[in-house]
């Protein structure tokens, strides 16, 4: 549950990362031309840092996994110990019972912390598939910004069109217009 948030952030990076790198491969004569090589590869690298650090902060949560599993299983051992010590005491039970009682229970612990980790691998993996399913979700059900009017003109009988104060930005929401106030008139 706590790891489900950053993947999803992630593969939002994963957007912008892959945006930087298709804008400067689709205009690269561009970006040569106005000699913008060390801003691009700046814009990159801090997007491809940030990517990498959100990654490792969602790997750290999820490598809690193992630690507590192990907590987990020494402190049985350490309880079924302390137990049979008592026992070995009272004289309830005997060396050999508890080395048998030992075995049994390291076999089953085995087996369950197995079992507990492959389960912990697919919530992972769950975890992953729901943050990449949103995401495909997202974009999938995204609503282009233009959209043809419902009464189009077919004809301009004069060979005039005007464009008056029209902004434009390349990413919708993100406050930065490109042209800002355009008036075209032709």
């Amino acid at each position: 549950s706590r790891t489900l948030p950053v993947f999803q952030e992630v593969f939002s990076r994963y957007d912008d990362l892959n945006a930087s790198v298709q804008e400067n491969v689709s205009a690269i004569r561009v970006v040569k031309a106005f000699v913008r090589e060390d801003y691009e590869n700046k814009k990159f690298t801090k997007a491809a840092e940030k990517l990498c650090s959100l990654f490792v902060r969602a790997e750290a949560l999820l490598a809690l996994n193992n630690p507590v599993m192990m907590l987990v299983i020494y402190g049985c051992i350490i309880g079924l110990s302390w137990f049979g010590a008592h026992y070995i005491v009272a004289g309830t039970l005997t060396t050999g019972n508890l080395t048998s009682l030992f075995s049994y229970v390291m076999s089953m612990m085995m087996s369950l912390m197995m079992s507990l980790m492959m389960l912990s691998m697919v919530f992972v993996m769950i975890s992953m598939s729901t943050a990449s399913a949103k995401r495909i979700a997202e974009v999938l059900e995204e609503k282009p910004d233009l959209t043809n009017p419902e009464q189009p003109l077919t004809e301009i009988p004069d060979g005039q069109i005007d464009f008056n104060h029209v902004n434009f930005s390349y990413k919708h929401g993100s406050g930065e217009d490109v042209l800002h106030d355009i008036d075209l008139h032709i």
